[in-house]
């Protein structure tokens, strides 16, 4: 099929809304009004209903990100066997984050909760389909890495990671992603293609693993290079 990158991102876009606000629905169908629940008894249910929700429409977002691959691939002109790599969620993530965002059900005030959730929502399951993409690229002996593809306004911290098209080579890059972010990935079939800078590697790195600490001076670290670049435009 002979598909654009445009029309790849678009259709990124909009499909990967359509599945966070089908699992949002879900979450709020399945728990119901969390007010006349005991925190406790609250918390317990969303423990169990965020990672179900998670690895559904995650999955159905790692399946389309293969469709898009495959598509791209062809249009790209490319031949040759590869293996197509599903991501999967990362559930024990979704946990930690539900049950940080339960603390608010003590206080009264199951919005928040809610609120947070859907936020969690949005992140995890887009990751799996960016996941997806970009270690399939990785992986595919044709590809040259993967590029980051910004989509409408967005942030300091998008713009630095996407900023001139330049390629992701190394498998320890990750999609860096922030919560409601709307960037997509697409692989990168071209040999001449530049390479991102250090600095945009580094501050792709997952920190799902760092401690507290780790996070707090990698942070530090990512918004003094992300302000030099606002300021500068150097990477």
């Amino acid at each position: 099929m002979t598909i654009s990158e445009d029309e790849v991102v678009r259709q990124q876009t909009r499909v990967y809304r359509r599945l966070v606000a089908n699992a949002q629905r879900d979450l709020r169908r399945l728990v119901g009004d969390l007010s006349q629940a005991t925190p406790e008894g609250a918390r317990n249910a969303l423990l169990e209903v965020m990672p179900l929700l998670t690895e559904r429409y995650g999955d159905a977002a790692g399946v389309a990100s293969l469709g898009w691959y495959d598509d791209l691939r062809d249009t790209a002109g490319v031949r040759g066997a590869y293996v197509p790599q599903l991501a999967q969620a990362d559930l024990d993530a979704v946990q930690r984050a539900t049950r940080r965002a339960a603390g608010s059900l003590w206080t009264g005030r199951p919005i928040d909760t809610l609120v947070s959730l859907d936020s969690i929502l949005d992140l995890h399951v887009k990751r799996v389909g960016r996941d997806t993409m970009t270690s399939t690229a990785i992986a595919d002996p044709r590809a040259h890495g993967w590029r980051r593809v910004a989509v409408g306004a967005t942030c300091g911290f998008c713009n630095m990671l996407a900023s001139r098209g330049a390629v992701y080579k190394e498998r320890t890059a990750d999609f860096a992603a922030h919560h409601e972010c709307n960037c997509a990935a697409s692989p990168s079939f071209d040999p001449y293609a530049p390479q991102v800078s250090t600095r945009q590697y580094q501050v792709s790195r997952r920190t799902a693993a760092m401690s507290p600490e780790q996070r707090a001076v990698h942070n530090e670290r990512a918004r003094a290079w992300i302000d030099d670049f606002e300021r500068t435009g150097a990477l």
